[in-house]
């Protein structure tokens, strides 16, 4: 099950994005984000605030046949997704009025005040059978490929023009994670908790604004994704090592591998997936 999550600073604070198994970090402009949350081994109660689709959603669900819960989006994006949808099931807001499956908050900016219930909006699709494992996990933790790296304090990954836009990390030895910040400070829920991520994935990819479907509607940012690759990092407890990724078709999994080839393991736990854009001056201190 997985949600589009306004990543704006006026969309703060958000719900449920701390329970999720995956985060994959969008660009959503020259200089913001919109966060995919992907949900499986826990259902939080509510996730939000629920924001539109992107282009980026399909390669990056389609192969976990994913229920996606959103308010919509462009026409043409609209139109792209339900294109897919034996591999994306897209359960928009207005698609399903009256299930339970969102709400409307009050006190909230009105294109923030949209709210989703996850395991309500799973049980309206059709889609029963249980996704693949999206990334090869070591069995426990010691066996974590990014243990054979080098220290990592803090990570920037910076999206937009230079580098002073970016969400960044910090390791903290205490608890054997990395505590993130949004550009404007430090990412926090609503009832306080601070994002905490286990595995980080950073995975630069090249995407422009465009329009690639028919239908109405602005450009949105389209990754060149499918059929690509490059190189990353994975961080873990502190930890870093150079990646390579690649991906087929857009219904196939990410391979991902060490650059001397073996294949990745990430540690048991959440994972979160920054995709900047090709070139951006990530900074690994």
């Amino acid at each position: 099950m997985a949600t589009k999550v306004s990543d704006v600073q006026s969309a703060h604070p958000q719900r449920g994005v701390d329970a999720a198994d995956i985060v994959f970090v969008e660009a959503n402009g020259i200089s913001y984000t919109r966060l995919c949350a992907v949900f499986h081994s826990t259902m939080p109660e509510m996730v939000g605030p629920t924001r539109s689709i992107r282009p980026v959603d399909v390669p990056l669900l389609a192969p976990l046949r994913a229920v996606l819960g959103s308010t919509g989006a462009a026409s043409w994006v609209r139109n792209y997704v339900h294109h897919y949808g034996e591999y994306v099931d897209s359960k928009e807001w207005f698609d399903v009025t009256g299930t339970g499956s969102y709400e409307q908050l009050r006190g909230r900016a009105r294109v923030h005040s949209v709210f989703c219930h996850p395991d309500v909006l799973r049980q309206q699709s059709q889609f029963t059978t249980p996704p693949p494992v999206y990334f090869e996990h070591a069995e426990s933790a010691d066996g974590a490929t990014a243990l054979i790296g080098r220290d990592v304090a803090k990570i920037a990954v910076p999206y937009g023009n230079g580098t002073t836009w970016a969400e960044r990390y910090e390791y903290d030895e205490e608890s054997g994670r990395f505590l993130r910040s949004e550009p404007w400070g430090r990412h926090v829920m609503q009832d306080g908790t601070r994002i905490a991520v286990d595995n980080l994935l950073i995975l630069p990819c090249a995407w422009k604004m465009d329009k690639i479907y028919k239908g109405g509607g602005a450009d949105d940012p389209v990754y060149e994704m499918v059929d690509g690759g490059g190189q990353g990092w994975a961080c873990y407890q502190g930890k870093y090592i150079p990646i390579k990724w690649s991906k087929g078709a857009f219904d196939e999994l990410f391979q991902l591998t060490t650059v001397t080839g073996l294949p990745l393991q990430l540690a048991p736990g959440n994972t979160w997936v920054e995709l900047p854009q090709l070139g951006a001056q990530v900074s690994i201190e």
